[in-house]
């Protein structure tokens, strides 16, 4: 009826012929669609999606259960493309799942698309529906979403959890799952096919996503140089040329023990040095990132990797309070750059045992907010001035001048006394 329309016109039109019936469930008032679809009843809240099953759909690959158990799982890997289980439960016997509401937005990139795909591999999931027909929050085929900054996967009931694809390379990927999951190759269109409409061959180099035209990069802004990104990206399934790699510091960092240990890394970017660290065999590896957009990248990358025990969250340490304990905190060529330093001084002295810093003996600070503004500056003489202005900043001894790495900086141990 509306085929000849184009996706925007086609949805208002539905919208306008569509029978909605309020209801509220879990304290949230649901503008429900009248009409089943697959035997699933939709409602839509101002920030919620609620699913209810009515009837199980042979053709789908889980039940609403399935769905909401493998959307947790999700959300436990601090997936970034994933959406938010708020509720579930049970209205008059049929499965509910309520979620956040993803509002989309203009500037959806297919890299984008693929990168969300990457992410939730990594996690062991495959999303075997990626259509991308409409816009809206009605389900008339638009399982990709895009919300200003990067792409949501949504609608996981054609979803498999198989931890044997996490780690795959995509020379690999196709034909396992053509061999493992015939039906879902038969029913829809092959996954192949479906990541070629996002121009796989376009972003793919080697079985590597090169990440320099994702929203969440070019939206970032880290450094002046190098189109706002810092650090080099080179994993098993991800790429990124940046300003700086960790090749000029390793032998000095070789030297460094992290075995065993929960380490904070302040100023992380999108995690180089976090995961480093991981390899290195620490416990727990926590980065914190100013720039939002880098510390999404950060996250999605860990996940990529299937990486458990790292995390990096977006956060502001010269205005917000730190919540754990760590037995390192690492400061790489950040300190000076934190707008309230001595606040975040004082968060990191109260919550370690030791610090591994790398600076320079002169340093000019800067911190981008809408446009690159000055922050803090220092300039000593000599490797022993800056080494009593640390011990006296933060309250700890000087243990060991690990030595000169590139750009100028050193590496040097404070331990707590």
């Amino acid at each position: 009826m509306y085929a000849n329309l184009n996706p925007v016109l086609r949805f208002l039109k539905i919208l306008r012929n569509t029978s909605w019936k309020p209801t509220e469930i879990d304290g949230i008032r649901f503008n429900f669609f009248v009409k089943q679809r697959h035997g699933t009843t939709i409602g839509v809240g101002n920030n919620h999606i609620i699913k209810i099953q009515n009837d199980k759909h042979k053709g789908k690959a889980l039940d609403l259960d399935g769905e909401a158990d493998l959307i947790k799982y999700l959300n436990d890997c601090n997936c970034i493309s994933a959406p938010q289980l708020q509720h579930r439960g049970r209205i008059d016997g049929k499965p509910y799942l309520i979620c956040n509401r993803i509002l989309q937005r203009r500037g959806l990139r297919d890299v984008d698309v693929l990168f969300a795909f990457l992410e939730l591999k990594g996690c062991g999931v495959v999303h075997f529906d990626l259509r991308h027909h409409n816009i809206g929050p009605l389900p008339h085929g638009n399982n990709v979403f895009f919300n200003g900054q990067f792409c949501v996967l949504i609608d996981y009931d054609q979803a498999v959890y198989d931890a044997n694809v996490s780690q795959m390379p995509f020379s690999e990927l196709f034909a396992y799952l053509e061999r493992k999951y015939p039906d879902h190759n038969s029913d829809y269109m092959p996954i192949k096919n479906q990541l070629d409409a996002y121009n796989y061959n376009k972003y793919f180099n080697n079985g590597k996503l090169d990440l320099s035209a994702t929203s969440l990069v070019t939206k970032g802004e880290t450094t002046i140089g190098h189109k706002g990104v810092y650090h080099d990206i080179s994993e098993n399934f991800l790429y990124l040329k940046g300003e700086r790699g960790l090749k000029a510091r390793l032998p000095v960092l070789e030297r460094i023990h992290f075995s065993g240990e929960s380490i904070l890394d302040v100023g992380c970017n999108t995690g180089l040095l976090t995961r480093y660290m991981a390899g290195r065999g620490a416990k727990y590896v926590e980065g914190i990132e100013y720039s939002k957009e880098h510390s999404l990248v950060g996250q999605m990358i860990n996940n990529c990797e299937g990486l458990k025990n790292v995390r990096i969250i977006h956060h502001d340490l010269g205005k917000e309070i730190l919540t754990s304990n760590y037995d390192t905190i690492m400061l790489f060529s950040v300190l000076h750059h934190i707008n309230g330093m001595e606040f975040a001084i004082r968060q990191i002295r109260d919550h370690c045992e030791r610090i591994i810093i790398e600076c320079r003996v002169q340093e000019d600070g800067y911190q981008f907010k809408g446009k690159w503004r000055k922050t803090n500056k220092w300039s000593f003489s000599s490797i022993d001035e800056l080494i009593a202005y640390l011990e006296c900043q933060f309250k700890f001894k000087f243990s060991r001048n690990y030595g000169a790495v590139d750009r100028g900086r050193r590496i040097l141990e404070l331990i707590k006394v």
